[in-house]
């Protein structure tokens, strides 16, 4: 005889009681709530219609063990040695579309996104995310080098039989990458004011260990050479991303005894502070100085003035880099993918032509 499952129990049905009610094995069950082909598709109703009934929910992580992956993809971000860095406020405008990019295109997959920050402080990344693949936690990895601190990590990683995709950085052929190209954004923000009619130039750029800063660097570089335009001395300068660093290194700028009419900040917050510290100086923007800035990210639609920027996809490096895994993970063969995004010059009111007085 079947044992029917009573409503007056209030513990919450198992695998086993919807076997034994139908009589059929815990194992023919699991298969039909799995969608498995083995199971006769009558069979296969029966066991939803009864699991319904009693609104018997799957245990995630058994199901997980049955079918062979873990419905998850991991996301890290490779900090250095300082992990408070990954919780700045700049640093958090840059991860925040990423993630949304990548959690919106895995939701399609019905796969769920981990997120991480690891920095070199925390001990060994590479064995952390060894750890956590090895245990069957995650069926893909996502990595967002933040800047050069152990390189060695993809090295290890190209080991391991999971699909991995690094982020911001191609750091192995043997890997897939997505990443903007943050070079030629700062050789359309140097072009757009030599257009304007700016000569002196200024750059405030992100810490010298940032893989993006070091790019916007050489592409400021670049185009004043094209341009013919001389990077005078204090011309460029070391910030740290954050608002306080754009703040006085523009002030160190405009004491300079020729001071530049134009400044390109590596991101949003610095020329945040850069516009304050023109304001305190009472100097007019965009009518003495010009700021341009690098993300578009939300500060620059609501300063005053409005910033002028270059807008990285940031979104859509997510999403391509989620969408990446997946097609990597799939039954068929796919090649190894480096993707370079290109990134947009913004039109705001924070730069102009350089004054005549």
């Amino acid at each position: 005889m079947h044992r029917e499952i009573t409503k007056k129990s209030r513990r919450r049905p198992t695998l086993a009681d919807i076997a034994a009610e139908l009589g059929l094995s815990a194992a023919t069950v699991s298969l039909a709530l799995n969608g498995s082909p083995l199971v006769a598709e009558k069979t296969a109703r029966r066991v939803r219609e009864a699991a319904k009934k009693h609104n018997y929910r799957p245990n995630a992580i058994a199901r997980r063990l049955s079918v062979g992956h873990s419905e998850v993809i991991s996301f890290y971000v490779l900090g250095g040695k300082d992990a408070a860095l990954g919780f700045l406020p700049s640093s958090w405008m840059f991860y925040n579309p990423i993630l949304k990019g990548a959690s919106m295109a895995l939701t399609r997959y019905r796969y769920h996104l981990q997120f991480e920050i690891l920095s070199a402080e925390l001990g060994d990344q590479c064995d952390t995310i060894i750890e956590h693949i090895l245990g069957g936690a995650t069926d893909g990895v996502l990595l967002l080098y933040f800047d050069d601190y152990l390189p060695v990590v993809a090295d290890e990683l190209e080991k391991v039989d999971v699909p991995i995709v690094t982020m911001n950085r191609k750091v192995s052929p043997e890997l897939s990458s997505a990443q903007v190209d943050n070079r030629s954004g700062a050789i359309a923000a140097i072009e757009y004011l030599k257009e304007l009619g700016h000569t002196k130039i200024a750059h405030i750029s992100g810490p010298e260990a940032s893989f993006n800063a070091r790019d916007r660097r050489t592409g400021y570089l670049e185009a004043m050479a094209a341009a013919g335009l001389d990077v005078s001395d204090g011309y460029l300068l070391e910030g740290d991303w954050q608002t306080q660093s754009g703040y006085y290194l523009l002030r160190e700028m405009m004491m300079l005894p020729d001071p530049p009419t134009a400044v390109f900040c590596s991101n949003d917050y610095m020329a945040m502070g850069a516009l304050e510290a023109l304001r305190d100086l009472n100097i007019a923007v965009p009518e003495q100085v010009s700021i341009i800035g690098f993300d578009d990210s939300e500060i620059s639609r609501v300063v005053l003035p409005r910033l002028t920027t270059v807008r990285q996809p940031l979104e859509e490096l997510g999403r391509r880099a989620a969408e990446e895994v997946m097609a990597l993970k799939g039954d068929g063969e796919h090649e190894i993918r480096h993707q370079v995004i290109a990134p947009e010059l913004v039109r705001r009111g924070s730069c102009a032509s350089p004054s005549l007085v």
